[in-house]
């Protein structure tokens, strides 16, 4: 049940209590039970609707890529990756990823495909990226130039908790202006000026696109990402001081 059919059937209960009450149960002990029954239903809202009421909402995946994964694979016009390009995404895999999740997502790194038929250059980044959002698996991170900071946040908190096990306190995202995007001066920079002085730093691949390819590492992990950035064919750059 989505959120959308949970507060029909509300809506429902509420009116069908509302009626039974006074057409068949005036009493106030029937107000007591029916009160209960709507308490509850509001109460297991997770067990009803699949999420609860204060969840952090996963943002949205930025997907440029042309065709789902399965058919990415199994395309007749698709292509291997060079032994450079795949060895540069697994040389990232094992610097950004946990190891418990490594058995997962390095047979779809072995799996990965170019287009020959294709005007973008770096679908097999964002066939990844779709593959790896779908699995909760944080590794790089898409963000649309109009992505919202809150979605930023994320993402920083998602990589540092399930791949580094860590928790640091980020600004908030209230101070730039409602609506401000990803793509607003400093916003970026804020971020990675508080993740180096907890050991941590943004890194970005160049996608030549109007997005931005986030990786989140620890400082001392630099050369390694980088070279291995360079490998998969990517530019790799910083923020600018």
């Amino acid at each position: 049940m989505g959120n959308r059919m949970y507060f029909i059937v509300l809506i429902i209960l509420i009116v069908a209590l509302f009626l039974l009450r006074m057409y068949f149960f005036p009493g106030d002990k029937f107000l007591f039970v029916g009160g209960g029954i709507i308490v509850f239903y509001l109460w297991c809202k997770k067990e009803f609707a699949g999420s609860g009421w204060f969840e952090k909402k996963k943002p949205a995946v930025v997907s440029k890529a042309a065709h789902t994964f399965d058919q990415f694979t199994d395309a007749v016009v698709a292509e291997p990756l060079s032994v450079s390009e795949k060895q540069g995404f697994l040389q990232l895999m094992r610097e950004l990823v946990t190891p418990a999740l490594h058995p997962k997502l390095e047979p779809v790194i072995n799996q990965l495909k170019t287009f020959n038929d294709s005007n973008d250059a770096f679908e097999p980044l964002y066939s990844l990226s779709n593959f790896t959002d779908d699995e909760d698996i944080a590794f790089i991170s898409l963000l649309d130039w109009k992505s919202a900071i809150e979605d930023l946040v994320w993402r920083i908190e998602t990589s540092l908790k399930q791949n580094y096990d860590t928790v640091i306190g980020l600004p908030s995202d209230t101070q730039w202006e409602p609506n401000a995007s990803v793509s607003y001066d400093n916003v970026f920079k804020t971020y990675d000026n508080t993740l180096r002085q907890h050991g941590f730093q943004l890194g970005f691949m160049n996608t030549g696109g109007d997005d931005y390819a986030l990786l989140v590492f620890k400082t001392d992990q630099k050369e390694r990402v980088e070279e291995a950035v360079k490998l998969t064919g990517y530019g790799y750059y910083e923020i600018s001081y």
